[in-house]
């Protein structure tokens, strides 16, 4: 036993290198868990995850130790399992290929404590055919699926690692996925992975929020999820997650759905495969500056069941499909619906929500559709399910629907009243649109009424497309 210049200790043992002070003075300043406890070294060579797991033993679960791979590329065939208080630091940029490492936790306590760092962005990549999750915890299979359990991982943390499912040579496995609470991700990019990028399902264990923020169920900060098999992120659990400055992109189902309540800040949602953003059943989210894009399904969904969804300074949009459906009532959104690409896109649907949303606006800040070069579009789209309740916003016209009301609908079916005046966009007949929609009405200031088709010359009359031309009354 020795102790070296920082006042830790120091082990060595067949397999593990002894301390050079260089490295550890490289650990000490990336904030790595220093100070009294044990350091143990992985030489190069062989299985590293035997070796890690040796080292486990030697620092004996529940107490603190750091077990420090050196600048490199390793290969575990072994499955690493790290005990509580443990914190494996992998340093340099090389490829840490491993089938597997699994934090432990507890299906009866929840001091499930550990740290995986890579102060240098290491890549940690599943082997192949290893077909299993490349970060996890040992009981995650007893526990998922039950929210009410106070168990799991507690204050687990991944700070600065890329994390590779290498879904090329695995046809299963998440890059991330725990259950617990008081977990951190940050500067983490997690990619690849055959089924989903992150999952997290978090709980409420009796008498944890002593530090509020440590004990959220989990903080993800400036973490890409990128090209992964299934979601790019899943959340699951009753409690607040609070998700800043995050990238997901590329994904082969959503970019990120949750059933839990979510506060988001500066978070970018790109070409996910079935659509950007899905708040189902139980879930919510609180958010500025979120972007969400996407070429098929949604730009993002509000499902039946959901919470209350509130967006301020946001975008949204779909090509050729729903850029929002609200499925719920009472939501409230501000910023930048984009008007759909490709022929038959919607920018806003309301299906089954009563007031399924009030587009705010004020300022500089209006609520606006964006319809450059967009065409034949419908911009706000009320399902026949839906109720006749408020509606507010701003919208575009030239050749596209601000407002389509189906046959069942409440608003076309009954009396509708409205409480202040409706005013036709104004055209001179020279500007008449050549193709818009069967019954489009427009004030056409300078035709003559009656007039059948339209002529110009007259002091103004109400313009109604009808049968391919333009009817005046």
């Amino acid at each position: 036993m020795e102790v070296n210049r920082f006042g830790a200790k120091v082990k060595t043992m067949t397999g593990l290198s002894r301390v050079v002070t260089v490295i550890a003075l490289a650990i000490c300043s990336t904030g790595a868990r220093a100070g009294s406890s044990t350091m143990i070294y992985i030489t190069a060579g062989g299985d590293a995850g035997a070796k890690i797991n040796a080292a486990v033993a030697t620092l004996g679960s529940g107490n603190p130790g750091q077990i420090i791979v050196p600048p490199g590329n390793y290969t575990a065939t072994t499955l690493i399992i790290l005990g509580k208080q443990h914190a494996l630091v992998i340093l340099g940029n090389g490829t840490f290929a491993t089938v597997g490492i699994r934090f432990t936790d507890s299906t009866t306590d929840y001091s499930g404590r550990g740290l995986i760092e890579c102060p240098d962005q290491a890549t940690i990549e599943l082997a192949n055919s290893a077909n299993t999750d490349v970060i996890s915890q040992l009981n995650f299979g007893a526990l998922t699926g039950n929210r009410s359990s106070p168990f799991g991982v507690w204050r687990a943390e991944i700070r600065g690692c890329t994390i590779d499912g290498n879904k090329a040579n695995n046809i299963d496995g998440f890059g991330i996925r725990l259950f617990g609470h008081g977990m951190r991700i940050e500067n983490v990019t997690v990619q690849n992975a055959a089924q989903d990028g992150l999952w997290i399902e978090g709980n409420n264990p009796p008498g944890a929020f002593t530090t509020s923020g440590d004990d959220a169920p989990v903080q993800i900060r400036s973490v890409k999820l990128l090209y992964n098999g299934g979601n790019g992120l899943t959340l699951i659990g009753p409690s607040d997650a609070p998700l800043h400055s995050l990238g997901i992109w590329g994904n082969g189902l959503w970019g990120l759905e949750t059933s839990t309540a979510v506060s988001a800040s500066g978070v970018n949602i790109f070409a996910n495969a079935a659509g950007g953003l899905h708040i189902k059943s139980g879930g919510s989210i609180l958010g500025n500056n979120v972007e969400s894009d996407s070429a098929a399904g949604w730009g993002m969904l509000v499902d039946t069941g959901a919470g209350v969804t509130v967006l301020s300074s946001s975008a949204a949009g779909c090509g050729g499909c729903v850029g929002i459906e609200y499925r719920t009532p009472g939501n409230i959104y501000q910023g930048n619906i984009r008007g759909s690409s490709g022929f038959g896109g919607i920018a806003v649907k309301f299906n089954g929500g009563a007031a399924a949303m009030h587009l705010t606006s004020g300022g500089s800040n209006d609520t606006w559709f964006d319809c450059t070069n967009e065409i034949g579009k419908v911009m706000i789209d009320l399902s026949t399910t839906d109720g006749a309740g408020t509606l507010r916003g701003n919208g575009c016209w030239t050749g596209n629907e601000d407002l389509r009301i189906h046959t069942g609908h409440a608003l076309a079916e009954q009396r509708t009243q409205l409480d202040s005046q409706m005013t036709f966009a104004p055209s001179s007949f020279a500007n008449l649109p050549p193709n818009p929609f069967s019954g489009t009405v427009v004030y056409c200031f300078d035709c003559l009424s009656p007039s059948v088709p339209c002529f110009g010359g007259g002091t103004g009359a109400l313009a109604v497309r009808q049968a391919g031309i333009w009817a005046c009354k």
